[in-house]
């Protein structure tokens, strides 16, 4: 069968208009628009917790005891929407205490994450590096989200060293010592955060050891508001041999509004606890 050269182009003119047809009737893979966060978080607040392997896959975090390991480490979302929105959850409308328990991350020896007890979204990344000039020194960086990529919330520097211990937060750098003073007219157990040139973010933490209770202003305790609780993690095995739980806050409701200045100062606390003096 011999087939003529215009049969021929007629016959590709009609294949191609088949495949182009088809073409334009699937979207490119510019046109396809991936996922935002705030849908991610629509779907796990319906879904509950069936829900974590699919937050795990948006926001590509690799959690023990929260998010579910992930094969791929980017992430789609960008860490601006992550931050912003993390940032909103914080500090929603409260009406009763929640629990947040401080977990390991994995694949981080100095990196840990601050969570709900009820959630597997993380609200603050806390990770630790050595000052390079002052190897005995260590500066503590705390950023919203799951990872140290999110926004900074701030950082502070403690160790051995001629250099004082100093805090960076709200753009502003102190001596921790100013900002954190002993005493007051609550007792020698109490520590007054007054970071804030603005008193109604000052804070009381009172030791009862090793716990800590978190109290808003310098007022006397019996007219004083619990903002908080903090519960450290146990330096001796426990009786039974079992894992010891991990750190916990309880934040109330009033205290959600201040939660950036309760961890950082709880942090800083609690290295001043743990470093010998």
């Amino acid at each position: 069968m011999i087939i003529l050269e215009n049969e021929w182009d007629q016959a590709a003119g009609v294949k191609g208009q088949e495949v182009k047809q088809e073409d334009e009737s699937q979207p490119s893979a510019s046109q396809q628009t991936l996922p935002s966060y705030n849908e991610s978080l629509d779907q796990q607040t319906s879904a509950g917790s069936g829900s974590v392997a699919s937050f795990s896959r948006a926001s590509g975090a690799s959690v023990r005891g929260g998010l579910l390991p992930e094969s791929t480490p980017t992430s789609p979302l960008s860490v601006s929407t992550f931050s912003s929105s993390h940032h909103s959850v914080a500090n929603s409308a409260r009406t009763t205490p929640v629990i947040y328990l401080f977990l390991p991350v994995e694949h981080a020896f100095n990196a840990m994450i601050v969570q709900s007890q009820d959630a597997t979204i993380p609200l603050y990344h806390i990770f630790v590096r050595m000052n390079c000039f002052i190897p005995s020194s260590y500066i503590t960086t705390v950023s919203r989200g799951d990872t140290e990529f999110g926004e900074e919330v701030g950082h502070f520097e403690m160790g051995i060293s001629i250099r004082k211990p100093t805090v960076v937060f709200g753009g502003l750098e102190k001596i921790i010592d100013s900002v954190l003073v002993r005493g007051g007219s609550r007792g020698a157990r109490t520590w007054q955060w007054k970071f804030s040139s603005d008193s109604s973010k000052h804070l009381s933490w009172t030791i009862d050891s090793p716990v800590k209770y978190c109290y808003l202003g310098t007022k006397p305790l019996k007219d004083a508001t619990m903002l908080a609780t903090f519960t450290p993690p146990s330096l001796a095995p426990r009786a039974d041999g079992r894992p010891s739980p991990p750190a916990s806050l309880k934040v109330y409701p009033d205290g959600h509004r201040l939660f950036d200045h309760i961890v950082i100062s709880a942090l800083i606390l609690e290295r001043r606890r743990l470093t010998p003096v």
